[in-house]
C-alpha cells in the first residue's frame, strides 16, 4: 500500500509493484543509529515500517519521519549525493530497497512518464516551439512525481540540486522576505536554485495534489543547445 501511493511507483500496475518487494530487504534500527550522512552516495532507499527518524539539513533538524513514510530516493533517481542526514531516534523497523530493484521500477515506469511529458511538453506555451528532436531530449530527461496536499516540494535554503515543472495542481511559494504566491500548471520550481545559485531560493508546498515533471542536476547538464536555453530563460522569468 506504501508503494502504491508514493509518487514513484503509483504508476505501477500491482503484479510490478509486488515484483519490487522480492528487491527488499528488512533492516533493523536501534535509537541514535546513523542511517545514512548528508554528501554520501545513494544507493538505496527506504519505507519506514515502525520507528521514528530525524532527518537534518546542514546539521539543522527539519523533520521527523514514522511508519509509512519513505526516504533516501530521490538521491538515486537524481544521481546526487545525500541532501541530507537521517537518524534513527525511536527503535524501528525499514524495508530497504537497493539500486538495481529501483532501477527495475524506472524502467517500468519510464515509457508511462515519456508519454506524459511529452503530451504537457507539446501543449505548454513555453516549450511547444522547440524542435520534435529537443522536446525528446528533454522529456526523457525528467521523470514524473506526485505530492499530495500539504507536501513539501522544495525548501528555501536547501541545496539546488533539483527543479520541477508543474503539469497539473496549485503550489504554493514562500520566498526568504515571507512573500507567497500560487502557482499553477506551466510554472518552473527550484530553476534559478538549480541553474544560477547553489540554493534553493524559494520554498514550495503543494495545496492539492500536485503533478511535477522533475529534471535533476545531473540530466540537465546532459542538456545543451536549444533545451537549456529554454529553461534558462524561463528561470529568469520565474524570478
Amino acid at each position: 500500500k506504501v508503494l502504491q501511493k508514493h509518487f514513484l511507483f503509483e504508476g505501477l500496475e500491482d503484479e510490478e509493484r509486488d515484483m519490487l518487494v522480492r528487491y527488499m530487504q528488512v533492516q533493523k534500527a536501534a535509537a541514535g543509529e546513523l542511517i545514512f550522512s548528508q554528501g554520501q552516495a545513494g544507493d538505496c532507499c527506504y519505507i519506514i515500517q515502525q520507528g521514528v527518524f530525524q532527518v537534518s539539513i546542514d546539521d539543522r533538524h527539519v523533520k521527523q519521519l514514522r511508519s509509512k513514510h519513505t526516504f533516501g530516493e530521490l538521491a538515486m533517481l537524481y544521481d546526487v549525493a545525500r541532501t541530507a542526514t537521517v537518524t534513527c531516534v525511536q527503535d524501528g523497523i525499514l524495508w530497504k530497497m537497493d539500486s538495481s530493484g529501483f532501477r527495475v521500477a524506472l524502467e517500468r515506469l519510464s515509457d508511462k512518464h515519456l508519454q506524459r511529458a511529452l503530451g504537457f511538453l507539446k501543449n505548454d506555451p513555453t516549450f511547444r516551439s522547440m524542435k520534435e528532436e529537443d522536446l525528446n531530449l528533454l522529456a526523457a530527461a525528467c521523470s514524473v512525481q506526485v505530492f499530495g496536499p500539504g507536501d513539501q516540494i522544495l525548501r528555501e535554503g536547501e541545496v539546488g540540486d533539483w527543479m520541477f515543472i508543474v503539469i497539473e495542481g496549485a503550489v504554493q511559494t514562500v520566498d526568504r522576505f515571507g512573500n507567497q504566491a500560487v502557482k499553477k500548471a506551466g510554472t518552473l520550481l527550484g530553476s534559478t536554485g538549480l541553474m544560477y545559485a547553489k540554493h534553493q531560493v524559494s520554498g514550495a508546498k503543494a495545496l492539492d495534489t500536485v503533478t511535477c515533471l522533475a529534471l535533476g542536476k545531473s540530466s540537465l547538464e546532459r542538456l545543451l543547445g536549444p533545451v537549456e536555453d529554454v529553461l534558462r530563460r524561463s528561470a529568469v522569468k520565474a524570478l
